[in-house]
């Protein structure tokens, strides 16, 4: 697998098969060069190459699949984000660049917590607040 840059806006990324070669814009920050890059590993991973391209609504799901996986791998560590969600409460923006995601991906990990993990950083959001 190579990476290689490339002025490809208004597309982030692509993945391309037949060359074995993830292309990212040139012009992406580092947040969204780490997302775009961990959203085209993610299409690799789930094995969207071995199917014939999709119809429009495969198309969709794969994307969002791949965003999924993503997410949760850009922000595995709950503490991390419960330490972002204390240092910036109410701000999603300032916590996404506390975490180096863009602010999608925080919101996209934040809408996919477990119940467990929804509880501990209450729980951390809490202890900070009585600090307080």
């Amino acid at each position: 697998m190579k990476i290689g840059l490339a002025k490809i806006a208004p597309l982030r990324g692509a993945w391309i098969t037949t060359e074995n070669v993830i292309v990212l814009d040139v012009d992406l920050d580092q947040a969204n060069c780490n997302a775009t890059l961990a959203h085209e590993l993610a299409h690799i991973d789930l094995k969207h190459h071995a199917h014939q391209a999709p119809a429009k609504w495969f198309a969709i799901r794969w994307e969002r699949e791949a965003d999924d996986l993503a997410c949760d791998r850009l922000l595995d560590n709950v503490d991390e984000i419960a330490e972002a969600m204390a240092l910036h409460p109410q701000n999603l923006d300032m916590a996404s660049d506390y975490l180096e995601v863009p602010s999608d991906v925080l919101w996209r990990r934040l809408t996919r917590l477990t119940n467990a993990e929804k509880l501990l950083i209450v729980e951390r959001l809490d202890r900070i607040e009585r600090a307080c």
